[in-house]
């Protein structure tokens, strides 16, 4: 599982499932023993398979199979339990094979394990391979006969291609050939043309393969888009709830249920009834499993904000509690959770004794746990169920302290394009011109030091007044030489610091209230202003494409007893989709206050190929009153968060 801890990621064992427990050496050991091969003919039968334009699928959905001498009985109880899963969950059967002479398979042990996709017909088309085939083989690597790797094989059986193979995987893993066995030549890692049935991509799939998967020199070969799930990879010792989704739909196994609709990301499956993700119940899935506490939340439109506490705030919770909320917005927009307030227990290992668990890429599959002193700011993805979002807090451990417990708050924020993944602003569609932001109606002050923005063509430009120059107008006749010097000093370093003791760089964004170095930090001057003055700079740090860096900022209230205001924190990405067109887009990392005792951000910045990203920072005044915040540390260093 991924431990959040107060702001920082933590990978560490999950104890509870021997998958996830083992070390990224013994995770590559296993990855490198599994070969799936394609039919050197293509069937006639014409139904449809998994592999696109291949007609694979067993008739009526029997397996014929038997089991070869030389299997111990270990590895045969494995099989049982393998068989069991699938006979249980879907509308598949494996069946003894009765000696007929039909299309059989036979499980066999030593060597790589390897197996064909989809039923390659041996008793039509048998002759045709070297040696000839009687029987289509599943074979087992015999050091590594366990239920994870037999389902495995058996659903390459059955006709299902990895999960990274997947004919829309650029979208959620990116393969870094250099680090794969055999290189572009490894045709586990290349990219199928799938019948995907409009399931969404799948982390947890039985199928999908760990970041190590046949690595040559011990580095990642997958890269997840949200590395916060790597965790689930070769995690399952089952057919995930997406699996079996996609098993159902392609041998039609609900062809004899009457129409019967799923909420919740719920599904028909081969009994007629409801599959219902984890922790959703009921005939429809219109329920959360949950007692004493939790619930369903619907969010109406972009103006409805709502609150969940933890039970007892603002006053610690009791131990041994399971709260589930399910949130639900309109179909094609996401959902954003933050935190004022979160106060979670951890460990002198950290790792969480009470947590939050979020899922927010998709609900029937496991999310990260957050726990410690502040949650970041968190978007559902983009996809089939980006209106989605699940959330689990535990305090089963009933010998830890508890804690304060959490508010958070739950709003509609975008609409997602699905066609770029670019997040869209629903208030108005005025602002993009072919999914390209208009930064001139989305941030009037887009252009520094009264600047005039120009938006022409799809490209945003500024028209700098005299005295200034720059892309964003942000160099003046008087500061540019100090600000090409430090150009240079982040140029040989690579990374950006500010606080009190060196030099830093910001560029104001607000010229009613600016921020200025003291000795408690970065503070805005003036510190008084009515209500929604607003004060912002950006960071004159640039993260290149193929880097992995980390932000840190650390902030506090300069007097106790008062709010500071509401900061926000926010990335602002641009990148070139080679002959696609230019993106760029915002992504917040942090929106809240600063806390009784200040707070640490800590949030990940890496930009992919032909990107580059920047940082920018804005408090915000919700009442009369005082800029009450003092910005102590500001840091981009290379490494991960």
């Amino acid at each position: 599982m991924v431990d959040h801890h107060g702001g920082k990621t933590f990978r560490e064992a999950d104890t509870e499932n021997p998958r996830t427990s083992q070390t990224a050496e013994a995770l590559l050991e296993e990855d490198t023993h599994d070969v799936h091969r394609k039919p050197i003919q293509t069937a006639d039968n014409g139904r449809r398979s998994f592999l696109k334009g291949e007609s694979l699928l067993w008739t009526n959905g029997i397996i014929p199979f038997k089991i070869n001498k030389n299997v111990d009985d270990a590895c045969r109880e494995e099989i049982s339990r393998a068989i069991a899963v699938f006979n249980d969950n879907t509308c598949l059967k494996w069946e003894p094979y009765s000696g007929s002479g039909k299309d059989h398979v036979e499980f066999f042990t030593g060597g790589i394990s390897s197996s064909y996709v989809g039923n390659i017909q041996v008793s039509k088309y048998g002759h045709l391979y070297e040696p000839k085939l009687t029987n289509q083989p599943i074979n087992i690597d015999s050091r590594h006969c366990t239920l994870h790797v037999v389902l495995h094989e058996m659903g390459h059986t059955v006709g299902m291609t990895h999960e990274q193979s997947r004919s829309d995987r650029d979208q959620y893993v990116t393969v870094h050939w250099e680090h794969v066995l055999e290189g572009e030549d490894n045709q586990n890692l290349a990219k199928e043309d799938t019948e995907n049935h409009n399931i969404p991509y799948d982390y947890s799939s039985l199928m999908h393969y760990s970041v190590y998967a046949f690595s040559k020199d011990g580095e990642k070969t997958l890269e997840y888009t949200n590395t916060d799930y790597e965790f689930l990879g070769l995690r399952e010792n089952t057919l995930s709830f997406y699996d079996i989704e996609d098993i159902t739909k392609a041998y039609n196994c609900t062809w004899k249920c009457a129409g019967k609709e799923c909420q919740n990301a719920g599904y028909l499956d081969h009994t007629c009834s409801c599959r219902c993700p984890e922790y959703i119940e009921g005939p429809t899935c219109d329920k959360v499993k949950t007692e004493n506490c939790g619930g369903i939340i619907t969010l109406q439109d972009q103006n409805d904000q709502q609150s969940i506490v933890s039970p007892n705030y603002p006053q610690s919770y009791s131990a041994g509690q399971n709260c589930i909320w399910l949130v639900k917005a309109p179909k094609g927009h996401g959902i954003e959770l933050s935190s004022p307030d979160f106060d979670l227990p951890d460990n002198s290992l950290k790792r969480c004794n009470h947590w939050l668990e979020v899922r927010f890429n998709l609900i029937g599959q496991p999310g990260p746990l957050y726990c410690g002193d502040s949650l970041p700011v968190i978007e559902t993805s983009s996809g089939g169920e980006s209106h989605l979002l699940l959330l689990r807090f535990d305090s089963t451990n009933q010998f830890v302290d508890s804690g304060k417990g959490f508010h958070l708050n739950v709003r509609i924020k975008a609409q997602f394009n699905h066609s770029n993944g670019l997040v869209t602003d629903t208030s108005d569609d005025s602002v993009f011109v072919d999914d390209v932001i208009n930064h001139c109606e989305v941030d009037p002050d887009w252009c520094y030091n009264e600047g005039t923005c120009v938006f022409r063509n799809g490209e945003v430009s500024c028209l700098c007044s005299d005295g200034y120059s720059g892309d964003f107008c942000e160099h003046s006749d008087n500061s540019k030489e100090a600000t090409d010097k430090f150009t240079q000093y982040l140029a040989v370093l690579g990374t950006y610091s500010c606080h009190p003791s060196t030099a830093c760089s910001i560029i104001n964004l607000y010229s009613g209230f600016t921020w200025r170095m003291e000795e408690q930090g970065l503070v805005v001057s003036p510190q008084t202003g009515p209500k929604g003055s607003q004060a912002g700079f950006s960071i004159p740090f640039k993260v290149t494409e193929n880097r992995d860096m980390c932000l840190e900022i650390h902030f506090r209230r300069l007097r106790a007893g008062t709010p500071c205001g509401m900061l926000e924190v926010t990335k602002h990405v641009e990148g070139a989709d080679f002959g696609y067109g230019g993106y760029q887009y915002d992504l917040p990392l942090y929106r809240g206050g600063c806390g009784e005792g200040g707070k640490t951000v800590s949030s990940p910045i890496s930009s992919f190929v032909g990107e580059t990203t920047s940082v920018s920072l804005k408090v915000s005044l919700k009442e009369d009153g005082e800029f009450n915040i003092a910005i102590e540390n500001i840091s981009i260093i290379d490494g991960y968060c």
